[in-house]
């Protein structure tokens, strides 16, 4: 068996691995996406409410109700503290999905490198080994011919 056709499994798994890590980087690119979207949406709705309770401040007679609006917004403050620390987490894994990515990319890459220079060699081999045949073949039918009775050399 060719050598190319023995590395044929080889380049197949590095194949699935660079289609496995393209994946997982869409997966964190989506996942950051997610991410940064429910930022702005807690951001929108912080600035909302907080809007809200300014048109509402003549409304607000109690100290109970003025600490109702500022224990939610003190909520909504930490939800979004926890969002952009997860909006770092998701840039860090993508960043790291990334480097798996263009990893896997160039292994892919050398790979199919590799096999087509030992296809080249092969093509190389096969077409010197024909060329020695034919030569031999013709060698071959000189030297019948110059045998044959009756020819002078």
């Amino acid at each position: 068996m060719q050598r190319s056709k023995r590395m044929q499994p080889v380049l197949d798994q590095t194949q699935r691995e660079e289609a496995a890590a393209r994946e997982a980087l869409a997966q964190a690119q989506q996942a950051l996406t997610e991410a940064i979207q429910q930022v702005n949406d807690l951001e929108a709705y912080e600035q909302d409410y907080m809007s809200q309770m300014r048109n509402h401040s003549q409304s607000i007679r109690t100290a109970s109700t003025y600490h109702s609006y500022h224990t939610f917004l003190t909520k909504l403050a930490l939800a979004i503290r926890q969002q952009v620390g997860l909006v770092e987490l998701r840039e860090k894994q993508q960043a790291k999905c990334l480097l798996d990515w263009q990893a896997s990319k160039s292994r892919l890459s050398n790979m199919e490198s590799f096999i087509q220079r030992i296809r080249a060699e092969e093509d190389a081999a096969a077409d010197k080994k024909l060329q020695q045949q034919l030569d031999e073949m013709s060698l071959q039918r000189f030297i019948a011919r110059q045998r044959k009775p009756g020819r002078s050399s």
